[in-house]
Order: structure tokens, then C-alpha cells, then sequence
């Protein structure tokens, strides 16, 4: 229905009836359903009241005159004494036929043409996103559309939208401790819970008990804003988040946004509520859920906010499973989050002086440690075995560290070329001492031209650069010593060979920057210099004779 009254105004001069349009205009308060002070809804057009939420004053009709004329827009954003609205400095406009929006301090200002040109009203808009520099300027009229409800179309659109009662209940947005009431309606449930917490800046949980989980799991909006509350409201307000995901925690668990309450709880929780969660966690079941997508993020939260006595029986879970979660694409990041918290529970009684709880701690994880010595060559070469693998030597204590790297070592040149076992193979000589990297040296140099070979090939080189920047001095000058010597076919030394390729140009870039000061440095450079115009001749030498040798 129609808001405006016709309104007939006799023009002086010539007598002409013009059609002018007078139109209440709710404020803000209104839109949102407010209560007024009279403890009565606000009904569209008829505020008698200030609104209990903005504070605002009865309104009055605003004239509004040539409504439907094109370029004069048939809605208009708010009366010009509300508060929110305050005048400003007209500017100045010679566009009288439309409206006029130039930006002022973040406002619109409009400009409307009354009977008389020389007369106009200068309103102040609101704008949610108010630019801020000039090319955001536009003039002409104004859009018709909008995401913001304040610039709803006042024929109809406001009148359904205030009046909705389904759209905004029957609760008091003014009350901190307003509950939602619930229609049995889930989907409609829902709705209600995200409308009611996006326009009331006091809900709680409690806000939405019945319909929590549900509500997390249907919206990024409110289950951040469950999230929110779990991580500051009162200890009430957790259990209540605790209660409503035990309530549906099938659910939750397998679900990306209803995974995400399940790890806050784990994160912000009391050690009580951690233990009641893992509880029904178990009767979920730990394996499936370490190798679900979501589940195993709740599993990994879980393994990190939990206490040792609880992670050693949860680990316990795992024991004839390690390779099955070692080899899934979810599973593997469990395993590993188990070796590193484990182990920072071994390293801290280490060093508080209780070696016996130290080794009690590294028993309960020898299982995995186990299966990952006597598979340690398919695991290493595996995309998600080679996670495992370097998590072991990076964080294990020394004597399953040094088991790990034993089993490396034996067997490291069939994982030096590969695609993922060169990983592994880089770890153990960034972690693991000379022994082992002496070990791996060996592979590399082996016979004559094997390190040449290596260098050029695409994961191998990432070995070679690894061992010039981590190996001890002996290392280093025995690989410069190789890359000296001249090739078996072409009788050039390697090093110039290697300075031409488009992948063994990085060793010979790392061994300049990684090489002892020494005779065996200054040979290579010398080496260069005298092939400095053949090397200038190709696109990877360049920037070794230009950055390197100037």
C-alpha cells in the first residue's frame, strides 16, 4: 500500500495544480523492528514514540515534490532532523532538474528542485561506504539499488519489511539476556537466530540456545560469532557451546564450518570440558575421524590442547594404523602432530631432570617409530610418507632421531633423485651430523662424474646445494674438489659445463657463496674468469659472471 498522501498546491502565478508528495519516513529504529518507548513495535510511518535503541524524535512529513519525475528518485533515505542526519553545508549545484549527490565529509548531501528554482533543501544521506576520494564522485540520479535496508523502496518494500512479524519475532533486541524463541521450524529457526544476533550487538549463546549447532553449520557469519563467544564469554556460556555440540556432534564433526566450534573448544575450554569432548570423541571414533577431512583438524586441536596423560592414551588409538594414516592425505597430519607433541612432552621432562617420565613418554610413540624404520625407504618416497619421515628426525628425542636417520642413511642414494625422498635427504643433513652427512657425501661422489651427473638432474641438485650450505669444511672442499675436475666426454671442466645449465648453475652459484675460504675457492673462481667470454655467451652464466665474478 501506498505511504504518501496527495497533497494539492496552488501555484500564485500561474494557478497550476502541482502534485507534490508528503511522505513519514521511519527511522532506522523502525527498520529494525525496535520497540518503541510506549513498549509497542513501531509501525510504519506513524513513530509517535523516540526509539529506545537510537534515541530518535518523532518524525514528520517530508516534502517531497515532482515524486515520479525522471530523474527524481521515488525513495528517499531519512528525515532531515533526525539525528543521524544533521545538516551541513550546502554545496553548491546548478543541476536542478536532478539530484545531486557530491560527497562532503563522507555524506551525501542531496539536492532536491522545489517550485522555485532558486529554492532547494539540502538533506544529509547516509552512506554505509562513503569513498573517500575524489574519481569515487558521481553525479545524475541516484541507483535504485542497494544492499543497505535504509534505502528500501517506500512504496511497499518498507511497509512489508516493518511488518513482517515473522522477519523479526517478538523478542526485546534491548535486553542482554533475550533469548530467541523457537518455532519448530529449523530453517526458520535459523533465519530468525542469524537476524536476530547481526542486529543486536549484546547477544550471547544463550541468545540462540536450540539452535546453535544448527545455525554453525548453515553460516559463516554466526559461526564466527559462535566462535567468538566460546573464546570470551563466561564459563556458562561455554558449556552451553560445549553441551549444543555434544548434542550434534556427528555432525559437527565432519562438517567444515561445525569443526571449527569443536577445535575453539578444545582451544579456550576448561581442562574439564576438553576431557568431556574427547570422551564422546571416542565413541566417534578417533581413526575415522583422523582421516576425514574436518575430523582430523578437531583431532590435531584435540592432540595439542590436551594433557600428556591424555595424548599418550589417544596415541594408543593409532597402534596397528600408523601406516594406513601415514599413507592418507588427512591421516598423515595427525601422525605427525603426534611426534611433535609427544616429543615436546619428552624434551620438557628431559629437562626438568625426570628421565624416567621422559622415557616412559618416548615408549608410548615407538610404535610409530618402529613402522617408520622398517618402511623408511617407501615411506620417504611417498608424497605424504615423507612428511612423516622428516618430522621424526626433526623433532623426535636423539635416540629415535638417530634410529630414523640410520635407516636414511642406508639406504639415501635411491631417495636422492626422487621427488619426494630428496626432501627426507635434505633434512637429515640439515638435522642429523657428520656422520650421516658423510654418509651422503659418499652417494654423491661416489665414482668419477656422479656429482656432475647429480647436479644437473632436478632433485638431486637440491641435495648437492644442501650439503655446500650444512656440510663441515672437508665436505665442502671435497664437492668444489669435484666440480673441478674435467669431463670424462667433452674434456671441459665441470664447472663450466655446470654454469651453462639451466639447473646445475645454482650449485655453482651456491658453492661461490658456501665455499671455505681456500685454495680449492680460488681455483673455481679462477676457472671462471678464464672462460669469462663463453660463459657471457649463455642465459644462465650471465648472472653468475655479472653478480658473482665482478
Amino acid at each position: 500500500m501506498a505511504t504518501s498522501e496527495r497533497l494539492n498546491m496552488q501555484s500564485d502565478e500561474q494557478g497550476d495544480e502541482l502534485n507534490m508528495t508528503a511522505i513519514t519516513v521511519p527511522c532506522q529504529g523502525c527498520l529494525a523492528g525496535v520497540q518503541c518507548l510506549n513498549n509497542q513495535k513501531c509501525q510504519p510511518f506513524c513513530c509517535s514514540y523516540p526509539c529506545q535503541l537510537y534515541g530518535h524524535q518523532p518524525h514528520a512529513a517530508i516534502p517531497y515534490p515532482y515524486a515520479g519525475r525522471p530523474g527524481i528518485p521515488q525513495t528517499h533515505y531519512g528525515p532531515p532532523h533526525h539525528p543521524y542526519y544533521e545538516f551541513g553545508p550546502p554545496p553548491q549545484s546548478q543541476f536542478i532538474g536532478y539530484q545531486h549527490q557530491p560527497h562532503y565529509q563522507g555524506y551525501h548531501y542531496a539536492q532536491y528542485p522545489l517550485m522555485d528554482q532558486n529554492e532547494s533543501h539540502h538533506y544529509r544521506l547516509p552512506t554505509l561506504n562513503a569513498p573517500s576520494n575524489r574519481a569515487n564522485r558521481h553525479q545524475g540520479p541516484p541507483r535504485r539499488k542497494s544492499k543497505s535496508n535504509c534505502s528500501l523502496n517506500y512504496d511497499n518494500s518498507v511497509a512489508a519489511y516493518c511488518s513482517d512479524e515473522s522477519r523479526f519475532g517478538s523478542f526485546d533486541m534491548g535486553s542482554e539476556n533475550s533469548s530467541l524463541g523457537l518455532s519448530g521450524n529449523s530453517s526458520e529457526d535459523i533465519r530468525r537466530a542469524i537476524s536476530f544476533v547481526k542486529r543486536n550487538p549484546n547477544a550471547t549463546l544463550f541468545s540462540i540456545e536450540g539452535v546453535i549447532s544448527e545455525a554453525a553449520t548453515a553460516n559463516d557469519w554466526i559461526r564466527r560469532f559462535i566462535q567468538d563467544r566460546i573464546k570470551l564469554g563466561s564459563h556458562q556460556e561455554k558449556r552451553l557451546g560445549l553441551n549444543a555440540a555434544l548434542s550434534s556432534l556427528e555432525m559437527l564433526c565432519t562438517d567444515e564450518k561445525g569443526s571449527g566450534i569443536l577445535q575453539d573448544i578444545f582451544t579456550y575450554g576448561t581442562a574439564e570440558m576438553k576431557k568431556e569432548l574427547l570422551a564422546a570423541l571416542y565413541d566417534e571414533g578417533i581413526l575415522a575421524l583422523s582421516m576425514n577431512i574436518h575430523g582430523c583438524r578437531v583431532i590435531q586441536k584435540a592432540i595439542r590442547s590436551i594433557d600428556q596423560d591424555d595424548l599418550t592414551k589417544l596415541i594408543a588409538e593409532f597402534r596397528e594404523h600408523v601406516l594406513a594414516l601415514i599413507h592418507d592425505s588427512h591421516g598423515n597430519h595427525v601422525i605427525q602432530r603426534c611426534i611433535q607433541s609427544l616429543s615436546y612432552f619428552a624434551k620438557t621432562a628431559e629437562n626438568g631432570g625426570d628421565h624416567d617420565g621422559a622415557s616412559n613418554l618416548m615408549d608410548h610413540m615407538q610404535f610409530i617409530i618402529d613402522d617408520i624404520v622398517a618402511n623408511i625407504q617407501s615411506l620417504s618416497c611417498h608424497r605424504y610418507g615423507c612428511r612423516v619421515v622428516q618430522r621424526s628426525i626433526e623433532f623426535c628425542m636423539e635416540k629415535q632421531r638417530s634410529a630414523v636417520l640410520e635407516a636414511i642413511t642406508a639406504c639415501n642414494e635411491h631417495m636422492v633423485e626422487d621427488l619426494y625422498g630428496n626432501y627426507v635427504v635434505q633434512q637429515a643433513i640439515v638435522t642429523g651430523g657428520n656422520v650421516h652427512r658423510d654418509s651422503i657425501l659418499k652417494t654423491l661422489t661416489k665414482e668419477d662424474g656422479c656429482l656432475f651427473h647429480l647436479s644437473k638432474q632436478k632433485y638431486a641438485s637440491n641435495v648437492v646445494e644442501k650439503m655446500l650450505q650444512y656440510g663441515s669444511v672437508d665436505q665442502r672442499n671435497l664437492i668444489v674438489k669435484e666440480l673441478l675436475k674435467a669431463d670424462a666426454k667433452s674434456g671441459v671442466c665441470a664447472a663450466i659445463i655446470m654454469a651453462q645449465d639451466p639447473i646445475a648453475n645454482y650449485v655453482i652459484k651456491k658453492a661461490i657463496e658456501s665455499a671455505p675460504e681456500g685454495d680449492q675457492k680460488q681455483n673455481l673462481l679462477q676457472e671462471l674468469r678464464r672462460n669469462r667470454d663463453e660463459l657471457l655467451k649463455s642465459q644462465y652464466a650471465k648472472y653468475i659472471v655479472n653478480k658473482e665474478l665482478s
